[in-house]
């Protein structure tokens, strides 16, 4: 399998940053025919992959690039060690994929420049996989934009999951073993429920969550030391829904949950058992 080496401009890129660049490698893109300036170099990553069940040994073949009725042949040598690589991990892992690190300059769509969408998802699943890697989205951002929020006429919450579901889905389908229910870690786990929004049934607009009446006066009590997380409104609701939502979808079993990256204070640790 071969892929072009393209360039992807990085959007939030700092000039005076040490090793900083406009624009970035990407080795992501589909081989395809392709031209060459003279004087230029266009570089081509190439994987060989081994059938399963390919004995031990080394393996010598060619690959030969031609253009302009001249061929250039270079020997290629791979060895097998005889045993196949399962498609699963056996061990439940959360490599920590973020749509908004280095992953997010792969196939040509920089964070920022174009939305995390199940397309773009499902290509870096396939990479991935290659690698024996699976995983699912662990990044607040890209995960909230794929839960639809509501606040009811009558006051109460509610969710469209229905692309969240097809997330987990994917990740399935390629060998996730381990899920970040929080979506993030430290303020990233928790800050959604202060600075996320949700769409007013009543009105039609989009509204943030910490202006609703019942999460004011649940901050409120929370600065007297009356309240706690497991009292606050809209996260209540949705942590009971987001468990019933992972159940279905069966990755309840493989999932954790990061309120303190590292939790430092006896209030932390608290907080932690008490979640």
């Amino acid at each position: 399998e071969d892929n072009i080496v393209d360039y992807v401009q990085i959007g939030n890129w700092n000039p005076d940053k040490p090793g900083a660049h406009e624009f970035e490698p990407d080795i992501l893109w589909p081989g395809k025919p392709f031209d060459v300036k003279s004087g230029q170099l266009q570089p081509v990553y190439v994987n060989f992959y081994l059938p399963e069940n390919t004995p031990k040994g080394e393996y010598k073949g060619t690959v030969s690039v031609s253009a302009n009725g001249q061929t250039v042949t270079r020997n290629i040598e791979v060895v097998s060690y005889g045993f196949n690589i399962p498609w699963v991990n056996s061990i439940h892992i959360d490599p920590w994929y973020s749509p908004a690190g280095p992953w997010g300059q792969y196939y040509g769509k920089h964070w920022g420049q174009g939305p995390f969408d199940l397309e773009i998802y499902e290509k870096h699943l396939k990479t991935l996989k290659k690698y024996r890697h699976g995983c699912f989205p662990l990044d607040y951002s890209a995960m909230w934009r794929n839960i639809k929020v509501f606040r009811e006429p009558d006051g109460s919450y509610s969710f469209d999951w229905t692309n969240f579901r097809k997330i987990l889905e994917l990740g399935l389908k390629y060998g996730a073993t381990g899920f970040g229910a929080s979506f993030g870690c430290n303020g990233g786990a928790l800050r959604p429920f202060s600075a996320g929004r949700l769409v007013n049934k009543k009105t039609g607009k989009k509204e943030y969550i910490q202006s609703q009446d019942d999460v004011k006066a649940w901050k409120e009590k929370q600065k007297k030391g009356e309240a706690t997380m497991a009292d606050h409104p809209f996260y209540n609701q949705f942590m009971k829904e987001l468990v019933q939502v992972m159940r279905e979808e069966g990755v309840l079993h493989m999932h954790d949950f990061e309120m303190h990256d590292e939790p430092k204070s006896i209030p932390q640790w608290k907080r932690m058992i008490r979640h």
